[in-house]
């Protein structure tokens, strides 16, 4: 029988499993969803208080985007929980966020948002991403974050120039059209190919990660490993944790009450990766039938989540 702690796919049976969505990563019958696109979220606190960060998510909430808003002190709490035995840089870590993201979206009212715009401002494979909105009253003042790092994002995005919003009657209608506007959210799904020994982009291992999660989950750090070095894909410890963390901190999977090592995806899951035809069930419903036969782990806090094949 496999080792029950790591090994989960040593037997040939679980090797044929992996072989075979190998090869499905490497058909060109995989594609990235037009509901793919991630917006991180930079702005006050989310807290009691009213701000503009926490009023516009509320307002996405309700209104539901073909987006996915992340927001990185989450992240970061998340992160800290699955490894804190290393200092971790949040400067750093939001750039991590950043590469993954599609637009960074600012809301300046608080000092960690207007150190975020000063940080951004100055790194030219991010300011292109960045979109400011911003309170009527600040927007006209001859303030240096406006004379100087929101006009020079203003000059550098493609994301247009800075949104002015009323602070008592905050239009989020303009701030949503304009990422409509420019994520271009009704384009065409795009081919997604895994090639051998591949080094994914960090969205791309965001994406693959987050289905290795859908497809094989449960599955602890040391499953995901597993699973990655099987299918060929390239990966630093570190940035698995980060984007764990990040998918974590979005909701978008979450740990096993009892089995706290396991990360099982949301009840309503997000598919960043689409497939022709019933693939993606076909190979789910081989994991589970695999992990339930060779009585393994997963499959214990797979009925422990309540669900049924």
């Amino acid at each position: 029988m496999p080792n029950k702690t790591t090994k989960f796919f040593s037997t040939e049976h679980g090797k044929k499993i992996l072989s075979e969505y190998k090869d499905v990563l490497q058909s060109g019958r995989v594609y990235k969803s037009i509901k793919r696109h991630i917006v991180f979220v930079c702005g006050g606190e989310i807290g009691p208080s009213s701000n503009f960060r926490k009023d516009f998510l509320n307002f996405a909430n309700d209104n539901p985007p073909d987006y996915h808003f992340f927001l990185a002190e989450k992240a970061y709490k998340s992160l800290m929980q699955i490894n804190d035995d290393v200092s971790h840089n949040l400067a750093l870590f939001e750039r991590t966020i950043c590469e993954i993201s599609d637009c960074i979206l600012i809301f300046p009212e608080s000092v960690g948002s207007y150190c975020e715009v000063g940080y951004f401002a100055h790194k030219s494979d991010i300011i292109k991403k960045i979109l400011i909105v911003n309170n009527v009253d600040h927007h006209a003042a001859g303030s240096f974050i406006n004379e100087g790092p929101i006009a020079l994002i203003n000059k550098e995005t493609k994301f247009s120039s800075t949104i002015v919003l009323e602070k008592n009657a905050p239009n989020f209608n303009l701030v949503t059209n304009r990422l409509n506007e420019k994520l271009k959210v009704a384009e065409r799904r795009k081919s997604f190919v895994v090639e051998e020994a591949a080094q994914l982009l960090l969205q791309d291992q965001l994406f693959i990660i987050n289905e290795i999660i859908n497809i094989f989950g449960p599955c602890s750090l040391l499953s995901i490993e597993e699973i990655l070095r099987n299918l060929s894909i390239k990966y630093k410890r570190l940035e698995l944790q980060q984007i764990i963390a990040i998918l974590e901190g979005s909701g978008l999977v979450h740990y096993n009450e009892t089995y706290t090592d396991y990360l099982v995806s949301d009840c309503e899951h997000t598919d960043f990766i689409e497939y022709d035809g019933e693939t993606r069930k076909e190979i789910r419903l081989k994991v589970l039938q695999y992990y339930q036969s060779n009585e393994l782990k997963p499959y214990e806090v797979f009925e422990d989540e309540g669900e049924e094949l």
